[in-house]
């Protein structure tokens, strides 16, 4: 079953898949779609189907937890962004934050470093 978007969100799902940065905001209310739409760019950069994307050794899923989320998950986060990956895709690993607007201060200044300094591969 494909996922049906709007077309202007297909069109800048489409745009970022044809020449992906390093990083992607996907925001909107509850319950609009934003984990499908990056499930979808996760599954078309990594060449994996998206079935298969929880198993995927190079992607990771960052939940918030009921405070919110910790400053814990952000530093495995930050681990997790430092392995080293085999092949040649310019994005070889995927990390999705979700409901990334319950960081934690503390998460938060931690998660902007990784924005700013993202992973040589």
């Amino acid at each position: 079953m494909k996922p049906l978007f709007h077309p202007n969100t297909q069109g800048s799902i489409a745009d970022f898949i044809a020449s992906p940065s390093h990083a992607v905001l996907i925001c909107g209310p509850i319950g609009a779609g934003k984990g499908t739409a990056a499930a979808l760019v996760a599954s078309k950069v990594l060449g994996v189907y998206i079935p298969k994307l929880s198993n995927h050794p190079y992607v990771k899923w960052v939940h918030d937890l009921p405070k919110g989320v910790p400053i814990e998950s952000i530093r495995e986060a930050q681990g997790f962004m430092q392995l080293k990956t085999p092949g040649r895709r310019s994005i070889r690993r995927v990390l999705i934050v979700e409901q990334g607007n319950t960081m934690s201060i503390e998460a938060q200044n931690a998660f902007l470093k990784l924005l700013e300094e993202p992973p040589a591969d």
